[in-house]
């Protein structure tokens, strides 16, 4: 009977630690959190959005950082540059990239493929 019990403990312990939680919701908020910034270049906002949507959707780190790329650039557009509004960006960039590179492992580990983060 105390076998049971931990080779069951063993296996949820096991689970818990190989599957990491991330849900595409938390990354939803993040980017509707860019959205206020969309105003200040809209085309490199639309092409962050576009890059970041792609990422989401195919969980592929290429399209992340060219998502990352084009948001930290938008700051650049501002005549004169915000510090405050770039710091702000390049913090919400970091939360976006963390949280998609979480569900590109997650489904690197689910899938047995090699996944090497940059940000994480």
């Amino acid at each position: 009977m105390i076998y049971v019990f931990v080779i069951t403990l063993f296996l949820y312990i096991f689970y818990n630690i190989s599957h990491i939680n991330v849900s595409a919701g938390e990354i939803e908020t993040l980017i509707r959190e860019t959205h206020q910034y969309s105003g200040i270049h809209e085309e490199t906002y639309g092409l962050f959005y576009v890059n970041i949507k792609l990422a989401v959707e195919n969980k592929s780190d290429m399209f992340l950082y060219k998502a990352i790329h084009h948001l930290n650039n938008i700051p650049l557009y501002m005549s004169p540059i915000d510090p405050d509004i770039q710091e702000d960006i390049a913090a919400l960039g970091q939360n976006i990239v963390v949280a998609t590179e979480r569900m590109i492992m997650k489904n690197a580990i689910n899938t047995n493929t090699p996944y090497t983060p940059k940000y994480i």
